[in-house]
């Protein structure tokens, strides 16, 4: 087994938190509190409260509240049963450390709990970060070596919660990236606990409780599947009493002496009685693990990769052009990608394209030829013209990203000198640990070193990649790439994906994308009723607008009918900051193309949006289920695109029967409750 190398791995720590230490052992912070008291461990906020028997540092879990609902688990102590430990050791010592996060640049205000347990092999160390009015404690785990022992344990480590009683339904969700291979992204599981233990796939768990009608969850935050270092084929193990999260990315064998190694972590949190409220928990903890700021994360981006010229044209002129037709179009961010830099890769068109593992800090100045006054005349054009520059870049992947400094250099290089602060992140390999840490190091440094200012637009498409549930605090996801020219892209396709994913993922860290469905007609079948040209290009865009809209495609190209889309997109921009702060689920029909279907963003109890399709169906209206409550009065305000304003009553399970003229057409509404 390869030798890891922990060396040079953590950014200095001075530059990354505030901390005001809690000495004693405990600490509050707004609504949590974490404390030590006898032999119990609590951890307690408005929502929450999960308390475990301090057993020396080596915890077990034996009580979980939902203080929402007012309902309470007693659970077993199961005594060595649940140990995550090996030879299940008791711990030689101990400690706790509480601390603060606050005014951090990335992460809201939060409680952290540091428990240290050393055993006679190794140290573990488990850290626990509490976040005000958020019913979910996530944990991630670190592992070292005692000093002068060598371990050549095979085992992974895993974790278990002891379950009270045997009526648990389970359900599994397994998610799929690498979306050049993959079009069907999200697969659900239902099954029951018994007595031979389940196998189960899947990021997300939701466990309820069938006595009690009330669920947990548990969200494991790693990459994918097949994507995580160790994959023993599964992620949860799940039997009467017994529920296990397997692999948390180590074995002990590999762990370091000189230096925590971080592996894996996961989240434990309390749902509700309903699904929709425990995907409402789900969606609180996911849209708070980091700040959001309107400013670096709302975006309508343009990069021309789409129409498959990749390099063939990049230069200042073409870039200057696109920047006039962008503007015109309503774009906010234009982004070059492979093939603005100096040293070209082996996607370029040209016969000198070569770099791809390794690069050298000279290859990402600006190509001399392509650009030959640097960036400054195409910043200046989008300046003028309000739209905000990004660019394409590569970290050097050559010995798992042991370059990770002179990648961030590189791109702060790039923000102070030319003020870029969108980075398209490509080819990401996290083969082996080290890979993994330099990564989560390069993303870290540049977050602290701009103080905020620069995102990154994560590549979903190809290669083991962090998924939905990792690495996933410093920008949003890149989901896919398609092309007319291969044949490959269908608007309905794209909107079904967004649409399933959106039920555990918020969409809004999406970047999905809309293509010139003029191009390429010849590559689909001309009796073919979805094929992408005899769709409204008004009604392609709409598809993106839960998510973040991605111009795939050559502006320049556009016919000048596409243009007439500004009036919709500058009435998208109004309004798609107040719609991406909303909860954002799927509703209607699964799209297949001939659907009714759309999205409700939930803003709070009384207000919110519906975005609503009529894809190629012949029914004029439809009556789609939403996430009202039953004989509510409803006053709709359409916003953009088809349909009219109309007051309405809910049905019985909170239908309301939309009205959409003309088949391939979309609605935003704003709804209101009104008073009782």
């Amino acid at each position: 087994m390869r030798v890891l190398d922990f060396k040079r791995i953590l950014p200095s720590l001075a530059l990354i938190f505030f901390f005001l230490i809690s000495l004693s052992g405990q600490d509050t912070l707004y609504d949590c509190k974490i404390e030590l008291k006898v032999d119990v461990l609590s951890f307690k906020n408005s929502q929450i409260n999960v308390e475990f028997n301090w057993n020396n540092g080596d915890i077990r879990l034996v009580k979980m509240a939902n203080l929402k609902t007012d309902h309470t688990w007693e659970l077993p102590d199961g005594s060595d049963e649940n140990s995550s430990v090996p030879d299940s050791l008791t711990p030689v010592s101990a400690g706790l450390n509480v601390y603060r996060i606050v005014d951090h640049v990335l992460y809201p205000d939060h409680l952290v709990g540091e428990i240290t347990a050393k055993y006679k092999y190794y140290d573990i160390k488990r850290t626990y970060r509490l976040y005000p009015d958020i019913g979910a404690l996530p944990m991630s785990l670190s592992l070292k070596k005692s000093s002068g022992y060598s371990l050549d344990d095979e085992q992974y480590f895993d974790d278990k919660i002891i379950l009270p009683g045997r009526q648990w339904k389970i359900k599994s969700i397994e998610f799929f990236d690498r979306t050049d291979h993959n079009n069907n992204l999200v697969s659900p599981l239902e099954s029951l606990a018994f007595l031979k233990p389940l196998d189960l796939r899947g990021n997300l768990l939701i466990a309820t409780d069938l006595i009690n009608n009330e669920s947990l969850f548990v969200i494991k935050e790693a990459p994918l599947g097949e994507s995580q270092l160790l994959y023993p084929g599964f992620d949860f193990q799940v039997k009467w009493g017994e529920l296990t999260i397997k692999n948390l990315g180590a074995l002990y064998s590999e762990v370091p002496s000189d230096i925590w190694f971080r592996c894996y972590g996961y989240v434990l949190g309390t749902g509700g009685k309903t699904d929709h409220e425990t995907l409402i928990a789900i969606r609180t903890y996911m849209k708070n693990i980091r700040k959001h700021n309107d400013g670096n994360e709302e975006m309508i981006m343009m990069n021309t990769w789409g129409d498959r010229g990749q390099d063939g044209k990049i230069n200042e002129d073409f870039a200057l052009n696109e920047i006039k037709k962008g503007k015109k179009l309503g774009i906010t961010h234009f982004q070059l990608d492979d093939g603005w830099q100096q040293g070209l890769s082996k996607n370029s068109k040209t016969t000198t394209g070569k770099l791809w593992d390794q690069w050298k800090r000279e290859d990402w100045e600006p190509h001399h030829l392509r650009f030959p006054s640097g960036l400054g005349p195409v910043l200046d054009a989008a300046s003028k013209s309000g739209i905000e520059m990004g660019l394409w870049f590569h970290p050097s992947n050559a010995d798992s990203y042991s370059f990770w400094q002179d990648d961030a250099d590189i791109i702060m290089d790039l923000y102070d000198t030319w003020g870029i602060k969108t980075f398209k992140i490509d080819g990401i390999e996290l083969n082996d640990k080290n890979a993994d840490i330099h990564m989560r190091n390069i993303f870290e440094t540049v977050a602290l070193r701009s103080n905020g200012a620069i995102t990154f637009n994560v590549d979903a498409t190809a290669g083991r990649r962090g998924g939905y549930f990792y690495l996933n605090e410093y920008g949003n996801i890149f989901l896919e790439n398609r092309y007319t020219d291969w044949g490959n892209y269908y608007p309905h396709w794209t909107l079904r994906n967004l649409w399933q994913l959106s039920e555990y993922v918020p969409p809004e860290m999406l970047q999905i994308e809309f293509l010139n469905n003029t191009r390429n007609n010849q590559m689909y079948d001309a009796m073919d009723p979805l094929r992408p040209s005899v769709i409204p290009f008004d009604y392609v865009f709409s598809i993106t607008m839960a998510g973040q809209p991605l111009a795939w495609f050559e502006s320049s190209g556009l016919p000048e009918e596409a243009y007439h889309i500004n009036s919709l997109i500058e009435s998208y921009k109004k309004v798609m900051s107040e719609f991406h702060q909303g909860y954002i689920f799927p509703i209607g029909e699964m799209p297949d193309g001939g659907s009714w279907t759309g999205f409700q963003s939930i803003l709070n109890e009384h207000s919110g949006y519906f975005l609503i399709y009529r894809e190629n169906n012949s029914n004029e209206s439809f009556e789609i289920q939403t996430y009202l409550s039953p004989d509510s009065g409803v006053k709709l305000e359409k916003i953009l695109g088809y349909g009219d304003n109309f007051d309405c009553l809910t049905g019985r399970n909170g239908e309301i029967s939309f009205n959409l003229s003309g088949e391939f057409t979309y609605g935003l509404f704003h709804y209101v409750v009104e008073p009782e």
